[in-house]
């Protein structure tokens, strides 16, 4: 494609002073598809942006309310998710206030942590309850709220019907259950895993 262009090309001033006289075919197609394409992603930014809208009135509702039962009208079911926690184990009498134990290795007096220092790590279910479904492009979410009042989106591919062996491969933030029994049983099987 040859362009019309007036006086010297310099490569600083071409945007200036290189402009074409001429607009072919070609440009006036490739700037067709360019504006199409522009309206595309001005139409999906405002349905992000009205759904980003819909939240914070959501979370504006809450914070003035922030009981969890000012949601209660408008929840439509729970899902359960397992989530780990992290619990300290009693002090025993062998290691000092600290929690370390002293050896002496040689002419030095070495500090270890103690055994009963170290936190166990179990799995446990947490209810979230759904009180919308939301449509972010080209993802289906529940919208969710837990028992600390924290908002979570759930993309409905990560929700499962029943418990399969198969989810124990997945990593636990992306499994979901629509009931506790099968949360609870993934836990177990974690659980299980995890003291050998």
């Amino acid at each position: 494609m040859v362009r019309n262009v007036s006086g010297p090309v310099d490569s600083h001033n071409y945007w200036l002073t290189g402009l074409p006289r001429t607009i072919s075919r070609e440009d006036v197609f490739t700037m067709s598809n360019v504006n199409k394409n522009l309206i595309e992603c001005l139409e999906a930014l405002q349905k992000t942006q009205d759904y980003i809208s819909q939240l914070e009135t959501k979370i504006g509702d809450l914070e003035k309310d922030k009981s969890v039962e000012s949601l209660l009208p408008y929840i439509q079911f729970s899902i359960y998710r397992p989530v780990k926690v992290f619990t300290k184990n009693p002090k025993c009498s062998k290691c000092d206030e600290n929690g370390f134990v002293k050896s002496k290795d040689y002419f030095y007096n070495r500090f270890e942590l103690c055994q009963c220092q170290k936190c166990s790590e179990t799995f446990n279910t947490d209810r979230l309850d759904v009180f919308s479904t939301s449509y972010i492009d080209p993802k289906k979410v529940y919208d969710c709220v837990d028992a600390e009042k924290n908002l979570i989106s759930v993309d409905i591919n990560f929700v499962y019907g029943s418990f399969s062996e198969e989810h124990l491969k997945y990593d636990y933030h992306s499994v979901f259950y629509v009931n506790k029994e099968d949360c609870e049983r993934y836990c177990t099987e974690v659980n299980n895993e995890i003291q050998g």
